[in-house]
């Protein structure tokens, strides 16, 4: 039977509940798709849909599994990932997706189809998801560009960017190095062979690069559809403001300001630095790079150097709209970390703060400074700012408190799973 497992990882999202309805609304064989749902929320809003239950859903009910977490055990998107990883129940296939999204009919047929079409024993098929502004477009986005970020505490980081390529040839299916977190199909092996690491601690950009060369060296090949299937709320302002900036502004808003987060964040960042130089101790064991490819050969493929910071990869080599240069094509980014974060600090601080945060598409442009919250996490430790999270007994214990946390949030999930009926999952 050709079933698929549907990885949803959802914080205080009121559009987690429209994405499901929709997912089993638009596939030719609802029976067969099945859905692991993480939602974190405030337990005191019962009123937004933040628990992604719905009355549409009940026919549906047994093909979902569910964990809900107080949103205060949350630590990031790799360990919701890892978490709803645990829902898998022997599925055929795996999609992972966000939880603000929509679907073309027949979506889980196409996805099938081209699973089944591209040159390779261990295929992903995987894009930044075209917008849910234009669900008619017959562009394809392939993500095929990496900038190094120059913000605060993130040099040495990639960032992705898709360019929306002509409408393909049916059963063509451009091969690319980067994998997108918020669209990724295939066999699900990949869920046992590259598990998602939860120790990744409050780490948002980072976590495609890593996750892709983990990939890419345990053989995985990675493909962009021939059609768009799926498409993503990437709006900040039009029809869907309320609840885009709703979902943005409550993650970047809740986690940001937590005392832990900035000697967490740079600790995840630091050992994605390791990894992805090989000179992580240990090298990462489960989740760590794979032995069927080189990492070396990556980021060669990739068109990239490690230590080379300067310069990224113009995404010619893999889209054909780029060759000549980027005018006149449009270019399309994942959800922007920076932005939100700018934009969480304006909603918490009002007109007395930093001012209005500007709001964009993720297709815009964006300026790369310094950042307010690592201003003002600065502040918050009397013992300085160290970039690898030590430098000062206050910096030490606030790291440890953030390790303490962490630790926290996987028992609480741990208890869960028991008394659900234990961990069946990879």
């Amino acid at each position: 039977m050709e079933t698929i497992f549907v990885s949803v990882a959802s914080y205080r999202d009121g559009e987690c509940v429209d994405t499901l309805v929709d997912l089993y609304r638009a596939a030719a064989r609802p029976e067969n798709v099945f859905v692991g749902v993480v939602t974190f929320t405030d337990p005191g809003d019962t009123s937004s849909g933040e628990r992604c239950e719905a009355p549409q859903l009940e026919p549906y009910a047994r093909n979902i599994r569910r964990i809900n977490l107080d949103h205060t055990l949350s630590r990031g998107l790799s360990m919701a990932r890892h978490h709803a990883a645990k829902l898998y129940r022997d599925q055929k296939y795996v999609l992972q997706i966000d939880s603000h999204m929509t679907f073309a009919p027949g979506w889980d047929s196409e996805l099938l189809r081209m699973v089944k079409s591209v040159p390779s024993k261990k295929p992903l098929i995987t894009t930044y998801p075209a917008s849910d502004d234009d669900t008619s477009s017959t562009d394809v986005p392939v993500t095929c560009r990496a900038t190094w970020l120059r913000g605060e505490g993130e040099e040495g980081v990639l960032r992705f960017t898709a360019a929306l390529e002509p409408a393909p040839q049916p059963g063509e299916f451009l091969p690319v190095p980067f994998a997108a977190g918020a669209f990724m199909f295939g066999p699900a092996a990949v869920l046992h062979e590259v598990p998602h690491d939860p120790g990744l601690a409050y780490l948002f950009h980072g976590e495609e690069e890593l996750y892709s060369a983990r990939l890419w060296t345990s053989g995985w090949d990675l493909y962009t559809p021939d059609m768009n299937v799926l498409f993503h709320n990437y709006a900040r302002g039009g029809s869907h403001s309320a609840s885009s900036s709703r979902y943005g502004n409550k993650y970047w808003a809740d986690l940001m300001m937590r005392p832990e987060y900035g000697d967490a964040r740079r600790e995840s960042l630091r050992k994605v630095a390791q990894l992805m130089t090989g000179s992580y101790p240990g090298g990462g064991g489960r989740y760590g790079m794979g032995t069927a490819r080189a990492l070396a050969d990556w980021w060669a493929y990739a068109g990239l150097g490690p230590t080379d910071t300067a310069t990224g990869a113009d995404g010619s080599k893999f889209c054909k709209s780029l060759r000549y240069g980027t005018a006149g094509v449009k270019l399309l980014s994942g959800e922007d970390e920076p932005q939100q974060e700018a934009e969480a600090e304006g909603a918490a601080d009002g007109a007395g703060g930093l001012g209005s945060a500007q709001s964009g598409g993720a297709a815009a442009a964006h300026t790369r400074g310094h950042r307010p919250h690592d201003r003002r996490s600065t502040k918050r430790r009397s013992g300085g700012r160290s970039g690898g999270g030590g430098g000062g007994s206050d910096s030490e214990r606030t790291l440890a408190k953030g390790r303490q946390a962490v630790a926290g949030a996987q028992a609480v999930y741990d208890q869960q799973r028991a008394a659900a009926g234990g961990d069946r999952g990879p």
